[in-house]
């Protein structure tokens, strides 16, 4: 799963240009701010098992790589194959078995949660305005 902000193509070039140590910089503090923000509690879904214990296995696969100074860029994403289910919403098998949750299915459509968008969306205003600051410098 991979979101990307869209926009802010010309200033994030003209950041490269003026100085690449500032947009690993930038990038750097605005990827670790979502990060950080995916492992607070309500930043990720967790879901509750019928006998009490508690999910976080998809909150526990955020990873984040961080620019190397080479000039390439970063990334931050979820490694459980079924988070693009979480994010968008999926369809399922009333009356099924699962498992994994001890339960059987009773809705035929699951609504998505958002929650990279949520987390994307929160931070676009930020990473702007640390765009802008690095280019006044």
């Amino acid at each position: 799963m991979k979101i990307e902000l869209e926009g802010l193509e010309e200033l994030s070039q003209a950041l490269r240009q003026k100085s690449s140590i500032r947009w690993d910089g930038v990038l750097t503090k605005n990827l670790t701010e979502m990060h950080n923000r995916v492992k607070m509690e309500g930043g990720t879904p967790v879901g509750n098992y019928d006998d009490g214990r508690q999910g976080g296995q998809l909150r526990e696969s955020v990873s984040v790589s961080l620019p190397s100074g080479n000039g390439d860029s970063g990334e931050m994403g979820y490694t459980k194959a079924y988070a693009p289910h979480v994010e968008y919403g999926h369809r399922q098998q009333v009356g099924r078995y699962v498992p994994a949750i001890g339960k059987r299915l009773v809705k035929s459509y699951v609504k998505g949660q958002y929650f990279l968008k949520k987390n994307v969306d929160a931070q676009r205003e930020i990473f702007k305005d640390d765009l802008l600051k690095e280019l006044k410098r």
